[in-house]
């Protein structure tokens, strides 16, 4: 949970800095990166959670990526997490079609 609360903090810190230019990041797009770490985080494994070194590692490289991404491009953060939207919604859409062509 506390990987979760560190994102949430970090994207919506990112917000409310760029709030005069929310191109850069808007509000809505900061929550649904951090909704979308907690859903990584609570995923188990054989009911077991990964380790939480494991979870720190992988907030702090996210943050990483995105960071770079920003700063190797100039481009918004905001243009970054749209793009991880849309691979999610595409990840929705597959199995929906992988769902329904199943036989049963």
């Amino acid at each position: 949970m506390e990987v979760f609360l560190r994102a949430r903090a970090w994207f919506v810190t990112m917000a409310f800095r760029s709030i005069e230019n929310t191109t850069f990041l808007d509000l809505q797009n900061a929550i649904f990166a951090s909704d979308k770490i907690m859903q990584k985080a609570l995923q188990t494994s054989g009911g077991q959670y990964p380790p939480i070194g494991f979870l720190a590692g992988a907030w702090a490289q996210t943050i990483q990526y995105f960071s770079e991404q920003v700063r190797i491009s100039g481009k918004p953060l905001t243009e970054f997490i749209q793009h991880w939207r849309l691979g999610t919604q595409m990840e929705l859409d597959q199995r929906r079609q992988e769902k329904q062509q199943r036989p049963e």
